[in-house]
């Protein structure tokens, strides 16, 4: 419903204000910037470069806020514009204790920064993570059970693959052909070999005793 209702796209050309140093927003919008760049410049600071990903004005979200600085178009840039009153009244008709713990976390956050420290531009992204954690805690633990569960899977992983060696290194073992048959198999070669010889003496008694007839054969012509 925020998506659809309280929020527009907003188009720049080069040269364009966003907004104006010491500016109290008629209505607050927080932007979020989709293409370009925005030049965003302090009374007392260096010139910064908004990009893709970033975003400006969170504060109008949380409460009345007073612009710090000078937001311009450096180039043909596209933003996300999200209404304050929209979010805060759709806000309103979901209560969450989220986002209730968020608003109070960022405003302390807010009022402990020095006065020349606040910015338009990526608002308390430093604290961002320590908001994040304060308003759902819950995340905190689900990160902690997922490192659990993935080092049970590690060590699950490594039992495994010393289990796998182990049995194959077994398995290796068994295949070990064992003295009695190398015994056996010497046996069986040494009784083919007389075999083998004999039929071979067979073969040469014959071809002695076929010589002897063709001799004795030749000698009665």
């Amino acid at each position: 419903k925020v998506c659809h209702n309280g929020v527009h796209v907003l188009r720049m050309s080069v040269g364009d204000v966003l907004f104006s140093d010491l500016e109290v927003p008629a209505y607050g919008r927080m932007f979020f910037i989709t293409g370009g760049c925005i030049q965003y410049l302090k009374k007392k600071g260096a010139v910064q470069s908004g990009r893709i990903g970033q975003w400006l004005s969170e504060p109008v979200l949380w409460m009345d806020w007073t612009h710090c600085g000078t937001a311009r178009a450096r180039e043909r840039t596209s933003l996300l514009a999200l209404d304050a009153d929209k979010f805060q009244s759709m806000g309103r008709a979901f209560p969450s204790d989220h986002a209730r713990t968020y608003a109070e976390e960022f405003t302390k956050c807010i009022n402990t920064q020095k006065t020349d420290l606040l910015t338009d531009l990526d608002t308390l992204e430093e604290q961002l993570p320590k908001l994040l954690q304060a308003a759902f805690p819950e995340l905190e633990g689900s990160d902690s059970e997922s490192d659990e569960s993935s080092s049970s899977d590690e060590s699950n992983s490594v039992e495994k693959k010393s289990s796998l060696k182990s049995d194959g290194e077994k398995k290796k073992i068994g295949f070990k052909v064992p003295d009695t048959l190398h015994s056996t198999a010497q046996s069986k070669s040494k009784k083919v070999l007389p075999a083998m010889s004999a039929k071979t003496s067979i073969m040469g008694g014959r071809a002695s005793k076929h010589k002897k007839d063709k001799d004795g054969a030749l000698m009665g012509r």
